[in-house]
C-alpha cells in the first residue's frame, strides 16, 4: 500500500565525518559536501541519515589552548553553520563533548588566542551570533521538514535538541564566565 507510513530502520552506529586541521585551515568542505550528496538527496536518504553522524576534528591535541579559541576554526565553524546548516539534521545532537560542541563555541566566540601554548581559557560569547546561529538552524529544520513533507514531530524533536545543545554548550559557558 503506497499510503503506508515509511519506517526508517535506525542504524545505531554513528557515521564519522573526520576533519583535519589542514582542511579547517584551508576551509575545505569537500567531506561535508560529499556527505550532503549522499544523505540529503531525497526523502528516504534524509530519513536514513537522521541524527546518525558525528564530526571529529584532528590536529589540535598538542595545543594548550582550547580549539574553539583558534581563529581558523572559528572562521571554518561560522562558514559551516552558514553554508551547510543542514548538517544539524544528520549530526547526532544527543552526543556530548563532541566536535559539534567545539564548532558551536567557535562560531559564537569573539575571543581568540594566537599562541598555541597559551593555556588561558578565553571565551567571549557573542550573543547576537548565537541568536543568528539558532535562527539559521531552526529555519533549516523548518525548510527540510516542509520541503520533504515530514511530519511535524521531526521539527519538534530537533528544535528541542538544538535548544538543549545550546543550553549545555553556549549558555553554560556564559554563566561560568560571569
Amino acid at each position: 500500500n503506497y499510503m503506508q507510513k515509511r519506517v526508517s530502520k535506525k542504524d545505531e552506529s554513528v557515521k564519522i565525518i573526520a576533519l583535519t586541521r589542514q582542511e579547517i585551515e584551508e576551509k575545505n568542505f569537500d567531506k561535508i559536501s560529499y556527505v550532503f550528496q549522499e544523505c540529503l538527496s531525497n526523502k528516504d536518504d534524509l530519513k536514513d541519515y537522521y541524527q546518525s553522524a558525528a564530526i571529529i576534528i584532528d590536529g589540535y591535541q598538542n595545543e594548550n589552548r582550547e580549539p574553539y579559541q583558534d581563529r581558523k576554526l572559528q572562521e571554518y565553524s561560522r562558514l559551516l553553520l552558514e553554508e551547510y546548516s543542514e548538517i544539524v539534521w544528520i549530526l547526532d545532537l544527543d552526543l556530548e563533548n563532541t566536535a559539534l560542541d567545539m564548532i558551536l563555541l567557535a562560531s559564537v566566540n569573539n575571543s581568540y588566542i594566537n599562541d598555541i601554548n597559551d593555556p588561558t581559557t578565553l571565551i567571549t560569547i557573542n550573543q547576537m551570533k548565537g541568536n543568528e546561529v539558532l535562527i539559521t538552524l531552526f529555519n533549516t529544520i523548518n525548510n527540510l521538514v516542509n520541503t520533504f513533507g515530514f511530519d511535524y514531530s521531526y521539527n519538534q524533536e530537533l528544535t528541542q535538541k538544538i535548544t538543549q545543545l545550546f543550553d549545555r554548550v553556549i549558555f553554560q559557558n556564559i554563566i561560568s564566565n560571569e
